[in-house]
């Protein structure tokens, strides 16, 4: 659970070793993050996503909702699902569960 630090790191890494980190690489670092309890460090990741033109998918999205949500940060997983339309990014069933999933764990019923 505590390796998403390492994750960043090597994510971060990757310019210097001059390959270029695609979605799957930052995806992969975020969800590191959910299961590490780093839902702002994720979070961060889908700025840095954006800054960098890398494109953000749906699993981009419910994954770090799924972070928040995970910690009990239900109006943060909302925002992130609010942002999807702004960044063009289709809303599948996924990501309206982990909203769904997110307003259940927040007792926003």
């Amino acid at each position: 659970a505590g390796r998403w630090r390492e994750a960043l790191e090597l994510l971060g890494s990757m310019p210097r070793r001059q390959v270029e980190a695609n979605t799957v690489c930052y995806n992969t670092a975020i969800n590191a993050c959910r299961s590490g309890g780093a839902w702002a460090a994720g979070l961060q990741l889908v700025d840095d996503m954006a800054t960098d033109g890398v494109e953000r998918t749906p699993t981009t999205y419910s994954t770090v909702m799924s972070a928040c949500s995970n910690a009990n940060e239900w109006q943060q997983a909302l925002s992130i699902f609010g942002e999807m339309a702004a960044a063009q990014v289709e809303r599948n069933t996924i990501v309206f569960n982990m909203a769904i999933s997110a307003c259940e764990k927040g007792k926003q019923w």
